[in-house]
């Protein structure tokens, strides 16, 4: 899951943007980069070698770069908003939804199988009960990150970054080490993956979606994680109080 659910207490996730990224589950994932392999010196192509690069690529890299930049202006400035998210992991699959107060105040329902647990987190405090029970509150919460954190640290991280031609629909990549820079990951898997971003965002350059898809090793086995997160209600939802 993300951070969020590290502020609940629960256990180690796999990730999150947002919430960011609510994504649960993984423990331990270790992931490091291929070393730079070296290659002895080259003698310089000849000038009538070498080719300028395309216009049209230098177009669409700008273009790229421009719907990015939006982005992280547009999302700086969001105050509240309401989310879901769906998380894959092998066969296991959880739906984490809820509302996000800037800087920091959230309430959010993890489900998963016919398990639900709510958490409450506001005035630097949190609060968990699994649903229908009742609530108890944290006496060592942890650390009380922004929620959009992690999300902001994948549009600024992400690579070989493109867009399409209306200007909302960015596509990109990650290494397991980038991803784990950015907060997408906890702890690192064995070798290393690319792992598949996406971004919508809507006119004013929010994003209103978020995804990815990766196999990673984790005790030598591979694992399959899928991770979409839906975002909605930008300044509309109401204030999170505690319980």
């Amino acid at each position: 899951m993300t951070d969020l659910l590290h502020a609940a207490g629960r256990r180690p996730l796999v990730a999150a943007p947002v919430v960011a990224l609510v994504l649960v589950g993984l423990a331990g994932l270790t992931g490091c980069s291929a070393p730079a392999s070296s290659s002895p010196a080259s003698t310089p192509a000849s000038p009538s070698a070498s080719s300028p690069a395309s216009p049209s690529v230098d177009a669409a890299d700008q273009a790229a770069q421009a719907a990015r930049a939006k982005a992280l202006t547009a999302m700086k400035t969001v105050t509240s908003y309401a989310f879901s998210s769906t998380e894959v992991l092998g066969s296991d699959t959880t739906l984490v939804t809820g509302r996000v107060v800037l800087p920091t105040s959230l309430d959010y329902v993890v489900s998963k199988g016919s398990s639900q647990q709510e958490v409450i987190r506001v005035a630097g405090a949190t609060y968990v009960r699994a649903m229908p029970g009742a609530w108890k509150k944290l006496a060592k919460p942890g650390k009380d990150p922004s929620p959009l954190a992690g999300l902001l640290a994948a549009l600024k991280a992400v690579d070989n970054l493109t867009v399409d031609a209306a200007g909302t629909h960015l596509t990109g990549s990650m290494t397991v080490p980038q991803a784990v820079a950015a907060g997408l990951i906890s702890n690192a898997s064995s070798g290393t993956a690319i792992i598949p971003v996406t971004f919508v965002l809507d006119s004013a350059g929010r994003v209103i979606e978020f995804g990815l898809s990766a196999t990673l090793t984790v005790g030598g086995k591979h694992v399959t994680l899928t991770e979409d997160t839906t975002y909605s209600a930008f300044g509309k939802v109401p204030a999170v109080k505690a319980p």
